[in-house]
């Protein structure tokens, strides 16, 4: 059993070009795939990817809609998927190999990154905060994404280990509802105890290729691995931010 995840925040200066990160995962990915030529011992594979769909496809989006991605971050991902699904249908492999991509929409939760920009905007603002830090929103906020619990992905994970239905396939991970920014940013104000007339909340101009909404049909996980979410937003938020709380003092404490 292998497990292929893209390194979290692990971005050179010299990488943080859009081109020259797409080429850094490019690498990453094809490597990934020769790796798991050359290892027989991985007889089964377990790929993250991150959403990627068409800006226009039905809300909400099924594993089959089309995926065109429109940055360059998410033509790498969806490549990575393809590649590793591409390895699994050779022929030429002499030993027995599956391979299982999860299409894992804005995971969050206890022990997430509060100091990278590249990472998700829940960590982002809840790091704000934590420094004092003004939230910033790009675009009017009114874009939405579907925020799912890191202990919701993990049931995922552990459920398709050696699962016979789950061979192939590619499968959604998401809460299934939608949540815009503007609402994120105020819910972890008020996680804070806070709100936007004692803390500064700005606004600036909208990235390129960002897709203005997303939200996950998650049938076929509940189809092939009996999996839905089971941690609910307000939950989940309540227990990062005292963890992230709690970490803080933690670095703060003299060794």
């Amino acid at each position: 059993m292998q497990y292929f995840i893209s390194p979290p925040g692990i971005i050179d200066p010299i990488l943080r070009r859009s081109d020259f990160r797409s080429a850094h995962q490019r690498a990453r990915q094809c490597q990934c795939a020769e790796n798991l030529r050359e290892t027989p011992r991985a007889a089964a594979h377990l790929y993250q990817f991150d959403d990627s769909y068409s800006g226009d496809a039905p809300l909400p989006t099924l594993e089959d809609s089309p995926c065109e991605p429109t940055s360059y971050y998410g033509i790498t991902k969806w490549a990575g998927e393809r590649y590793v699904h591409a390895t699994a249908a050779r022929r030429d492999l002499d030993f027995p190999f599956q391979a299982t991509a999860f299409r894992m929409y804005n995971v969050y939760g206890s022990r997430q990154a509060l100091d990278n920009p590249y990472q998700g905007v829940l960590g982002i603002f809840i790091g704000n905060l934590l420094r004092d830090e003004p939230i910033t929103i790009f675009g009017d906020g009114e874009q939405t994404r579907d925020f799912i619990h890191i202990s919701d992905i993990v049931d995922a994970w552990v459920n398709a280990l050696q699962n016979p239905n789950a061979y192939g396939k590619s499968i959604n991970l998401g809460s299934g509802k939608r949540l815009s920014i503007n609402f994120l940013a105020d819910a972890v104000l008020a996680a804070f105890d806070r709100t936007r007339k004692n803390h500064p909340v700005k606004y600036a101009a909208s990235r390129s290729g960002e897709q203005r909404h997303v939200q996950a049909d998650f049938t076929r996980a509940q189809q092939l691995l009996g999996w839905g979410p089971r941690k609910s937003f307000e939950v989940g938020l309540a227990e990062t931010v005292n963890w992230s709380v709690d970490f803080i003092k933690n670095l703060a404490r003299p060794s």
